[in-house]
């Protein structure tokens, strides 16, 4: 059974538990998204985003690109903990209590640039196959890159690349 709830967002109530809609169950932080076949435990959420919407601006087309394998994660010291005392340290929503959280990294695959962190959860995931979609940025201005699409055994995803 897959733990849809580490695909979902810490902060953002619209998207800080799996939810239900249609055919499809979603779990979402708002950069990389699940679906699975609607799971009969997971009720519907009125606030939640029509995510269906996503797969419709995607397809897959090539063959899957495997994600390397990913460096140990690097910690670094938790910014929102005055690590004084112990109480304030214990009670931090960020570090959970730990005084360090993860520091962001990123890796290329097949040319596009993926957190790491999200590379981790889909490689977890049974079978999977990642079709990261090329994009060549502009030197300045918005960065609008599509999501790359994944599949698995039981559902598929879509990843938002990061600019380097």
């Amino acid at each position: 059974m897959i733990d849809l709830q580490r695909f979902c967002s810490e902060w953002n109530k619209r998207v800080n538990i799996p939810w239900s809609r249609g055919e499809y169950t979603f779990a979402t932080d708002g950069r990389i998204i699940v679906r699975l076949p609607r799971m009969a435990d997971i009720p519907e959420k009125v606030d939640a985003p029509d995510a269906l919407i996503l797969w419709q601006k995607v397809s897959i087309s090539g063959d899957p690109i495997p994600i390397p394998d990913l460096p140990p994660p690097k910690m670094m010291r938790c910014e929102d903990c005055p690590g004084e005392s112990t109480a304030a340290i214990a009670e931090c929503e960020e570090c959970n209590g730990t005084g360090m959280v993860r520091d962001i990294q990123n890796t290329e695959v097949d040319g596009m640039f993926f957190a790491d962190k999200y590379l981790e959860l889909i490689k977890e995931l049974p079978n999977y196959k990642f079709y990261p979609v090329k994009y060549d940025f502009p030197a300045s201005g918005a960065f609008r890159a599509d999501p790359s699409p994944f599949n698995f055994d039981g559902g598929d995803g879509l990843l938002m690349p990061v600019k380097v």
